[in-house]
């Protein structure tokens, strides 16, 4: 086999992780946990949790789900951790994707704002979409936008509807309009409608029996950067849909999934969706077409279900940490693939540890050295045969490779 030399440098390094989900999960606690997985191998996984509670002010709970904005710039859930004055259970919480700044969103006389399922933050963070009851309907779609320190106070974006309940929000790509659920009951959505962002125009959409004449359900509705629309149908399965930006009927993206829902896209116009291989939901990506697909969390990995309850896509900015503290070199990893033995030339002063993770970003391998002495050898000859992710950590940041055992 041949071998080849890798050098990857920090905006390689930065566009292997351009695009993210992010999603909940409960841990044993059954408290909800938030994750986001970058879409390009390696699957790196970060646990957003964490990095919301070391900035976290006060002790209480968080709330899902979480939805970042089209660029990743912003996440929104809800959180009691972050103000004390909240009216006693989580509220609207925004922070930076790199987590350098929090804030939950409060009107003029200073109440916060609470939400019902999935929210919809804008590119710049000064708008929020979200459910609530207490208007026109029993639940309605509200708008909040951000004047100087002050937040708006909740205006209603679906009083113009005649259905009872209005849920699920999706803002779309250019922020000009958003999709929603709209339904008479609050246990299956029967049809979608369209409104524009200053709460005109509204529009129906499609409905159950547009669908197909056994469809039960519609829900979970999402625009892709084009403007086409995707969602859930359940007839003799539940499957993933798509509407032209140009109109039409709606079509099965791919017949051959059943057990796909809640489906969501990503800027570069692929699919993702929870799909059910066996009795828990996992994270699919395909393409637009319903091709090339693959699983991105699985059964084996850390994530036994992930939640129903709405994911988010976006571009992935580089964390704050990743942009302070990089280690400014170049990683060369050779031969590349090989049969274990691997040899790690760097620019690094004084200690080094170096992790190897496996494709679903379980930590194989680790190996502390004392000082770095510009190449080392590795050895990972004990691992199976496959792709790997080789980190490399030391005071002044860290870079990472892919590299592939092939035996």
């Amino acid at each position: 086999m041949k071998n080849t030399i890798l050098l990857i440098s920090l905006l390689a390094i930065k566009s292997l992780d351009a695009q993210q989900v992010v999603f909940t999960v409960q841990n044993a606690s059954s408290q909800d946990e938030f994750w986001k997985v970058n879409v390009g191998a390696p699957f790196i996984y970060e646990k957003i949790t964490d990095s919301i509670n070391q900035h976290a002010i006060y002790s209480g709970t968080n709330k899902g789900p979480i939805c970042t904005s089209h660029n990743g710039d912003y996440y929104i859930f809800q959180s009691e951790r972050f103000d004390n004055n909240i009216g006693g259970y989580e509220a609207i919480t925004i922070c930076k994707s790199d987590f350098s700044y929090f804030e939950v969103p409060k009107d003029g006389s200073g109440n916060a704002f609470h939400s019902e399922g999935i929210m919809q933050v804008s590119n710049d963070g000064q708008t929020i979409y979200f459910v609530q009851g207490g208007g026109t309907h029993t639940r309605d779609i509200y708008k909040i936008a951000k004047s100087g320190a002050v937040w708006s106070a909740p205006f209603e974006l679906t009083a113009n509807t005649s259905s009872a309940y209005n849920i699920s929000p999706y803002l779309s790509y250019n922020e000009t309009k958003l999709i929603f659920e709209s339904s008479s009951t609050s246990s299956f959505s029967t049809s979608l409608k369209e409104v524009i962002a200053t709460g005109s125009g509204l529009t129906a959409i499609t409905s159950i029996a547009a669908v197909a004449n056994n469809c039960i359900q519609i829900k979970s509705p999402c625009y892709d950067v084009a403007g086409n629309i995707y969602f859930e149908a359940e007839t003799d399965a539940e499957r993933v849909w798509k509407i032209s930006a140009t109109g039409g009927t709606p079509v099965i993206v791919n017949n051959s999934f059943g057990n796909d829902n809640s489906p969501i896209t990503l800027p570069d116009g692929r699919i993702a969706s929870l799909h059910l291989p066996g009795s828990t939901h996992q994270i699919k990506i395909m393409d637009a077409n319903g091709l090339n697909d693959f699983m991105i969390t699985t059964t084996s990995g850390s994530f036994t279900e992930v939640f129903d309850i709405g994911m988010s896509a976006g571009g992935n900015s580089v964390s704050g940490i990743e942009k302070n503290n990089m280690i400014n070199s170049l990683l060369t990893v050779y031969p590349n693939p090989s049969t274990g033995l691997f040899s790690l030339k760097m620019k690094a002063e004084g200690a080094v540890k170096i992790i190897v993770f496996n494709m679903i970003s379980q930590n194989s391998f680790s190996l502390q050295y004392a000082k770095w002495n510009g190449t080392e050898e590795l050895n990972l000859s004990s691992l199976p045969t496959g792709m790997y992710l080789v980190k490399i950590e030391n005071k002044g940041g860290f870079s990472t490779q892919r590299i592939v055992i092939a035996k």
